[in-house]
């Protein structure tokens, strides 16, 4: 038996080896092909931080122009402004109380999710990276909080044998003397302890370029496999892989210092480098070290259960193709006009430099000069030998200055060629004037219109792209709410007045009991609670779970989406109500006299009103009460008008007769009026009938014989 078990232990080591030298090399071709664009995004990075001192050393460059900086800090505030707010409603906006009271929960719940995780925070990260190196991602992780371990109580039985005492439960398992308790029910065993979860969150985490990668792909359908690298200490590696592993996987990243990069790291600042592969075809994760290929550090199947399975939805990408999902970032499209204007700019600085007064004199009047030129105030030289001066042609004679003249127009060239190469960087990358502040005053407001339209369509793919990325983040945070988090946190984090099944089963249960009381004592059966019928006719928390935690009929019924991130107009969002506003206000003063009369149409305009409400965002908050007064309107009006003693009809003979006369007068206009009708059609169709004749005719004499049909 032993050495089966060593030959089992022996193969399980050997595939454990072979998971980890597979995942190794899987991870080598992915790095190796993100290499060329790793470095990339390093000098562009670097260039944005003007912390590069290669290039600052160069003769060539020792100015630089800040273009990008200047270009990004544009772009960076056009594509994001403000977080991102959930918008989870009905999918198809009928009434559905259960999807409505989800979608409630679920909105909250990844409202308070994106503050209380700083999601704006990590999403300024995320649009940085965007906007300098066409790529950015995220990582979502479901981090729940566990309280003191719990031990809960199980009854036993104690049984008497030859052996001693002994105490069983009822599926059979034995416990020792010192674990059971005598209470007055009996005997207690505590049982096999739990941490119980007091908290629950879905945490999004912001993920650095250098530390992502996938399967080398076309496109994201492709993608079998994703990546991202961690680093950890040894206590977090002890408190995560455990203390065996922990302890032996080497230590093989540390901060780039001048020891490092002699090859002397030093001691408390060194990490693990830890990768964390998610393989959506054995729908198992991954923690594998490059420097431990004894086995994984760890294999867990689908920790989250998501619908496209990977944590992280699609990269936020710039300029791509179908051949790769490797971006190209904006800056190489502009790099060589951004390396002349570099050049010109260190030019340009240089001629600022010779615009100094320079020229040649005569030796003799050095200390004449010398005073003229130091002294700032004015002053009066006098000269011994004024005659030879005078007739050497005075001061001007004495100097010859340099050509000023050619550096000033050399000078003006060199700016004048600069602005041309950064108006077409400025047209290479789309960031129109209007965008920059810059305007002409001679402009008319219609230029300035278009100029601004133009400026919006150059980048609106760009927030169309990162509302779609945030859109697909929510969503996951939103499947990880939904399928994770317990009625507990729920109720907790959204404060919702849904009542529990077993909070609706005791108040029906008091209700009826107090019914059957009073019924039985002869006295008025008691008042309905406030609130009571609100909590029959509202859906339950486990109502609510049932359909958060079914994947597909959440999709089915619930929509996530988010609203704009880009900077909101007030003046739209004003005029968004106001056209709110007017349509209810609209409808109600057009139906209301049409429902006077017809009380039979309240029902088909009251749905009218709903389902445009729920077209408007303005409208959710004001959806219950709309939906009430409706339905309060519809059953008002379904009633029969009451009538009073003097509108009962008059059952008298004479009433009687009258009546009847009233009606044969009636019947006899109707036949009067029948008969008029029938006159004129017949007058009316004299013409038509001699016409028609007269065609027969005509057809005759042109052809006699009878048509044969063959």
């Amino acid at each position: 038996m032993a050495e089966v078990l060593d030959v089992e232990a022996e193969k399980a080591k050997i595939e454990a080896q072979k998971t980890a030298g597979r995942w190794i090399s899987e991870l080598g071709l992915s790095e190796k092909a993100l290499q060329p664009y790793i470095e990339r995004a390093k000098k562009i990075v670097r260039r944005y931080k003007r912390d590069d001192e290669a290039v600052r050393a160069t003769v060539s460059r020792n100015r630089q122009f800040a273009l990008l900086w200047a270009n990004t800090e544009t772009i960076r505030p056009a594509l994001y402004a403000r977080p991102p707010q959930p918008v989870v409603s009905r999918r198809f906006k009928d009434a559905d109380p259960v999807a409505k009271a989800a979608s409630e929960v679920l909105e909250r719940c990844l409202t308070f999710s994106i503050d209380k995780n700083n999601l704006d925070g990590v999403t300024r990260d995320l649009v940085l990276d965007y906007v300098l190196v066409a790529r950015g991602i995220t990582w979502e992780r479901y981090v729940p909080t566990h309280g003191a371990m719990v031990y809960p109580k199980i009854p036993v039985v104690q049984i008497t044998t030859d052996a001693g005492v002994k105490y069983n439960d009822d599926e059979g398992r034995e416990y020792e003397e010192d674990d059971v308790t005598e209470t007055d029910d009996g005997y207690e065993a505590s049982g096999e302890g739990y941490e119980p979860v007091i908290f629950e969150e879905s945490v999004t985490d912001y993920v650095n370029n250098e530390d992502w990668g996938c399967s080398p792909s076309r496109t994201w359908d492709e993608v079998t496999y994703v990546w991202r690298r961690v680093y950890m200490d040894r206590e977090q590696l002890e408190d995560r892989f455990g203390e065996e592993i922990g302890s032996k996987v080497p230590l093989d990243w540390g901060p780039r210092t001048q020891d490092q990069a002699k090859g002397q790291d030093k001691d408390g600042v060194k990490r693990a480098a830890v990768y964390e592969i998610w393989d959506k075809c054995s729908k198992k994760v991954f923690w594998i070290s490059k420097s431990w290929s004894a086995q994984p550090l760890d294999v867990r199947d689908d920790p989250l259960g998501l619908d496209g399975f990977f944590p992280c939805p699609k990269p936020l990408l710039g300029t791509t193709g179908n051949d790769s999902l490797i971006p190209v970032p904006d800056y190489v499209y502009w790099q060589d006009q951004a390396e002349e204007i570099d050049d010109l700019t260190s030019r340009i600085g240089k001629l600022e430099k010779a615009l100094k007064l320079k020229g040649f004199y005569a030796g003799e009047g050095k200390t004449n000069l010398d005073q003229l030129f130091k002294n700032d105030t004015n002053m009066l030289i006098p000269v011994a030998d004024w005659i030879t001066m005078k007739e050497g042609g005075g001061l001007r004679g004495q100097i010859e200055w340099m050509p000023i003249e050619q550096v000033v127009t050399t000078l003006q060239a060199c700016i004048s060629l600069r602005s041309q190469l950064i108006e077409d960087v400025y047209q290479i990358t789309g960031v129109a004037d209007i965008l920059r502040g810059a305007t002409d005053p001679g402009e008319t407001a219609t230029a300035q219109r278009i100029k601004a339209r133009t400026g919006a369509v150059r980048i609106r793919d760009r927030q169309n792209e990162l509302a779609r990325y945030l859109r697909d983040v929510l969503r996951i945070k939103g499947e990880v709410i939904a399928e994770k988090f317990g009625i507990d946190t729920w109720r907790a984090m959204t404060g919702e007045p849904l009542p529990t099944a077993e909070e609706k089963a005791q108040a029906q249960a008091q209700m009826q009991q107090a019914m059957q009381m009073a019924q039985a004592t002869g006295q008025q059966p008691p008042p309905l609670p406030p609130g009571f019928e609100d909590m029959m006719k509202s859906p339950t928390w486990e109502d609510v779970q049932a359909l958060l935690s079914n994947n597909a009929m959440r999709q089915f019924r619930i929509d996530i989406e988010t609203d704009s991130t880009i900077e909101p107009n007030e003046m739209d969002e004003q005029e968004r109500t106001v056209q709110f506003i007017q349509a209810i206000s609209g409808f109600f003063a057009q139906v209301g006299p049409q429902v006077a009369a017809q009380p039979l149409l309240a029902r088909m305009f009251g749905e009218m009103i709903k389902f445009a409400a729920r077209r408007f965002r303005a409208g959710r908050q004001l959806e219950d009460i709309i939906d009430s007064t409706v339905d309060q309107i519809t059953a008002a009006a379904s009633q029969p008008p009451a009538q009073t003693p003097a509108e009962q009809p008059d059952t008298t003979p004479i009433a009687v007769a009258q009546i009847n006369q009233q009606t044969e007068q009636m019947v006899q206009q109707g036949e009067t009026e029948r008969a008029r009708i029938e006159q004129q059609t017949q007058l009316a169709r004299l013409p038509i009938e001699q016409a028609e004749t007269q065609i027969k005719g005509l057809a005759l004499v042109r052809d006699n014989q009878p048509q044969v049909v063959a």
